[in-house]
């Protein structure tokens, strides 16, 4: 008998969407304060880093949006996400 994928328990359901919210934030960051950018940045030749490097403009913004927000969102996923895998297995991770 094949296993199927239960659905994110309801009380977590907030946790499962700060996951998906936290890439679609760090990459609309990235876009955004790359298009504000008068010198030439290009996501090709350039690390993603330097949009949140001292001295860049917008660098607290960035940092802030593109790096810690996603950063608390996705660490809030994972906690639910080993919730789940204790609950399925009934050990403790």
């Amino acid at each position: 008998m094949k296993k199927t994928m239960a659905p994110p328990p309801a009380q977590g359901g907030a946790a499962w969407l700060a996951g998906l919210l936290a890439g679609v934030l760090f990459f609309a960051s990235l876009i955004g304060f790359a298009a504000l950018r008068s010198d030439g940045y290009a996501h090709g030749r350039k690390a993603v880093s330097e949009l949140g490097a001292l001295g860049a403009p917008s660098a607290p913004a960035f940092n802030l949006l593109g790096f810690i927000v996603p950063g608390l969102l996705l660490a809030w996923f994972a906690y639910a996400l080993l919730r789940v895998a204790e609950r399925r297995t009934g050990r403790r991770c």
